[in-house]
């Protein structure tokens, strides 16, 4: 199967390729000669993608056998890439903002990465929460790798993140082996019982008001304010999800002011309703004017 997607205005592969390969210790995709390679799973069919781009279209070849219809690899690239948003507006806002205007022309074309699926983009999230980037990968790695299905291709095994059943199978002690505290063992565990129970459905929370959608998310055990909007941003595609309570977004804003100071909730509040609509990309981009830094997730 050989794939190719047209590359939309406001694209870059570079500046996407910066966002997924930034030096972490990543488990469930490589990057090689500017290429990704990604096991998908999709309603229950697993493939091996190989994603490179030329200058006009990103090409998508399945590289294992499998029934994984065309349509449903089309639509889990876009997805990914957010390729189907048309992001004129979030560029004629940026323009005229005292702060996005100065990373626009350094970033253009980065587009919000996402995680397809709501089980993993939470599961992510837990797994971030009070930790720093380094560790929060190394978590993300051991879980992956006893717990989750694999492929193995040309010598090198691909991994797909555990289902809700396969991490409903193991137990506290399985995650404290390696390395997880009480609390975030307790917090996936429980997280694994209500996906594998079908209690949540990510298109189901996607028909909702963003605030609706965050409370329901924040029913959840071990999901907070700051953790819903991250997911409302990378899986449920609200545009205006902000996680105000960020550190790495406080501290970008802080170092474009040239302030000491990180700003006051007041203040984000006043930035968030000049991005009215646009504040998942005004958070990307700011978080990417940390650039070496890295704070974000």
């Amino acid at each position: 199967m050989h794939i190719q997607i047209p590359i939309p205005e406001h694209f870059s592969y570079k500046e996407c390729l910066w966002y997924l390969d930034r030096g972490f210790d990543e488990c469930l995709y490589t990057i090689k000669n500017e290429r990704i390679y990604k096991a998908v799973s999709i309603n229950g069919q697993k493939a091996l993608l190989e994603i490179s781009a030329t200058a006009n279209a990103l090409q998508i070849s399945k590289l294992t056998a499998g029934a994984m219809p065309e349509l449903a690899v089309v639509d889990y690239v876009n997805s990914w890439f957010d390729l189907e948003r048309n992001l004129s507006g979030f560029y004629a806002l940026a323009a005229n903002d005292p702060l996005l205007n100065q990373l626009m022309p350094k970033y253009t074309g980065l587009r919000l990465i996402g995680i397809n699926d709501l089980f993993e983009a939470l599961c992510w999230s837990v797994i971030g929460q009070q930790i720093n980037l380094k560790f929060a990968y190394k978590l993300k790695r051991a879980l992956v790798e006893r717990f989750g299905s694999y492929e193995d291709f040309e010598g090198h095994r691909y991994f797909y993140f555990p289902s809700p059943e396969e991490l409903s199978a193991a137990t506290k002690e399985d995650l404290l082996s390696i390395q997880f505290s009480r609390q975030k063992a307790d917090y996936i565990l429980k997280l694994a019982e209500v996906f594998a129970e079908s209690k949540i459905c990510k298109s189901e929370l996607q028909q909702l008001s963003l605030s609706e959608a965050v409370v329901q998310l924040s029913t959840l055990h071990g999901i907070g304010t700051w953790t819903a909007n991250y997911v409302a941003m990378r899986c449920l595609r609200f545009m205006d999800a902000f996680p105000m309570g960020d550190a790495g977004l406080q501290n970008a804003i802080r170092s474009l002011w040239g302030q000491k100071e990180k700003p006051t909730m007041v203040q984000l509040q006043q930035l968030s309703k000049q991005w009215s609509g646009w504040q998942a990309y005004a958070t990307l981009f700011l978080w990417r004017s940390l650039s070496e830094r890295t704070d974000a997730i």
